[in-house]
């Protein structure tokens, strides 16, 4: 009977929903990386992904922390919508500094040592305001437990992004599939924007924005960490490795460990409104830990899947040119299930307002990273590469869990906040 009802209850949150929405962009995200891996050759599928992995890097850069902290105080408030529509003013100021700053900086320091890449790059830019955007409405959308909504938001862009690059890659290779990518970043923001336009479009309301800036700045860190971590990794091996077929390899692995991503993510945002509702340090704890358990099983789950069917797959779905990305994806697998465990005890911390602790964990992940990153890549080329992003998943993880757990203890059993 108990359990017939935990499973009404997280009916009725959609986390079933939003679950099954994420397995079924898994299939999206996993059949676009299997055609592209067919329609293009080796060195272009490289390109096509660093060109990516810019373009969500600059989206990261135009949100920052912003959208957890508008879930924070939009909560705190409740005035979601408020805090909405006033932040998306900040996001607007943000996207101008990042774009002027972007252009600069690669007019004078180019970003990739390949040509090719170094034309398109700036695709990659006109592409982001649409995908930060994106995580501004769906973090609101998971503050206000609208979880089934989310989910229908969530398929469309990916749905969106797969059609646009596809067909792209389909009829003009690299070329039309930087093209898709850029489409699909111009027609995103129309679509959610018709959506959510009175709440995103609405009237200036005031709102804490000194207070929302501070929060946001000390957790944009840890945003700007997680994200810099795996475009360090295929930055430093266009520049680092021998040819761009190694790149390719490892960016093949890096598509395929997503999925322990998406499992995570799916527990992440139908669970972070409820962990910042809880008050008192007992019920806090009990559904951390019920969290944390919940983390593990999918994590055994995934690395179940990605030791047995998933190298299988990419043996029998790709062509032979990418067999060599499946001994990077058990290490790569490994470090996402780490990082999932993490974002876990992260979103505890940003429940309890101890972004400093967070932004630690991961700023000493990316440092520790940074210090094995090149003599790992002369050691053992692309292999090295994943076993540095490994290393920095263990330190996060370690940590933001030694930094939750020891908060905490110090809390008063009525006062967490």
């Amino acid at each position: 009977m108990l359990i017939k009802k935990k499973l009404e209850s997280a009916f009725k949150t959609g986390f079933f929903h939003l679950f099954g929405t994420l397995l079924l962009v898994q299939v999206l995200a996993f059949g676009l990386k299997i055609s592209l891996g067919h329609w293009l050759n080796t060195e272009d599928f490289a390109r096509a992904s660093l060109l990516i992995e810019t373009n969500n890097l600059l989206a990261t850069l135009m949100a920052l922390g912003l959208p957890t902290a508008m879930i924070r105080y939009g909560l705190s408030e409740n005035r979601l919508d408020d805090y909405l529509s006033g932040t998306l003013r900040l996001f607007s100021l943000l996207a101008l500094v990042v774009s002027i700053g972007f252009l600069g900086i690669n007019a004078l320091v180019p970003l990739f040592t390949d040509p090719l890449t170094q034309t398109w790059v700036v695709y990659s830019l006109w592409a982001a305001p649409g995908l930060a955007l994106f995580s501004y409405l769906i973090n609101w959308l998971s503050a206000k437990k609208q979880a089934k909504e989310r989910a229908l938001v969530v398929l469309g862009q990916r749905a969106l992004y797969a059609l646009c690059l596809g067909i792209g890659a389909f009829l003009g290779a690299l070329k039309g599939a930087v093209l898709g990518l850029l489409c699909q970043g111009l027609i995103l923001p129309f679509l959610l924007l018709g959506r959510y336009r009175k709440a995103a479009l609405g009237p200036h309301v005031p709102i804490k924005k000194r207070a929302l800036l501070r929060f946001s700045g000390i957790d944009s860190l840890s945003h700007l960490a997680g994200f810099i971590a795996p475009f360090w990794i295929l930055w430093a091996s266009e520049r680092g490795l021998a040819h761009l077929e190694e790149v390719s390899w490892l960016a093949m692995a890096f598509s395929f460990s997503v999925v322990a991503k998406f499992f995570f993510a799916s527990l992440y945002n139908v669970a972070f409104p409820y962990l910042m509702e809880k008050r008192e340090k007992r019920a806090f704890s009990r559904f951390l830990w019920l969290l944390i358990g919940l983390g593990l099983v999918m994590g055994l789950l995934v690395m179940g899947f990605g030791f047995t069917l998933l190298p299988w797959l990419i043996g029998w779905l790709l062509p032979a040119k990418f067999l060599a990305s499946v001994p990077l994806l058990g290490w790569l697998l490994l470090a996402e299930c780490l990082i999932g465990l993490s974002l876990i005890y992260e979103m505890a911390l940003e429940s309890l307002a101890a972004v400093r602790i967070k932004a630690g964990a991961l700023l000493s992940g990316l440092l520790v990273m940074s210090l094995v990153l090149y003599p790992a890549m002369e050691n053992a080329g692309a292999l090295g590469l994943a076993q540095a992003f490994l290393i920095f998943a263990v330190v996060r993880l370690t940590l933001a869990g030694l930094g939750t757990h020891g908060l905490l203890a110090l809390k008063q059993e009525d006062n967490l906040r």
